[in-house]
């Protein structure tokens, strides 16, 4: 009975650590969840399984972040990440072991204030071309 049982958790960790080695080089946070979940369930515990609650430890770390860099307030007065705040979360979310889809959320938002910033400048230099230079002794009340 005992030699079943153990032949039968060898199957188990040996199945696991081949959907493991499946895995892409950079599973998505679901992914990695999943399997560490069905890990622990089937009760098996193995080295990989820590570099894998390790990068899903990380990743959450990274979403609160994320999450609280776009909800801080000061003093009750919302916000707003500067676009170099926003850049930087960027960055050390394509530095995560894992794949996390608001990282991807993330590169749009930044493109896109990119953009606004662009047109905003050529809209001030557009208008600034328009206004008249002041002319000597107008306004004075001679």
């Amino acid at each position: 009975e005992m030699s079943r049982q153990l032949k039968t958790k060898l199957e188990l960790a040996q199945r696991w650590q081949a959907r493991f080695n499946e895995l892409d080089t950079k599973p998505t946070i679901r992914d990695a969840n999943l399997l560490l979940t069905e890990a622990e369930a089937d009760g098996i515990t193995m080295p990989k399984m820590d570099e894998l609650r390790q990068a899903i430890s990380q990743a959450k770390g990274w979403l609160e972040h994320g999450r609280r860099s776009q909800a801080r307030s000061t003093r009750g007065v919302a916000t707003r990440s500067t676009l170099e705040e926003v850049w930087r979360l960027y960055q050390t979310g394509l530095a995560l072991p894992l794949t996390i889809p608001e990282v991807g959320v993330l590169a749009v938002q930044i493109h896109e204030a990119e953009e606004w910033s662009r047109r905003a400048e050529a809209a001030l230099a557009d208008a600034d071309a328009f206004v008249p230079e002041p002319q000597e002794g107008a306004g004075s009340g001679g």
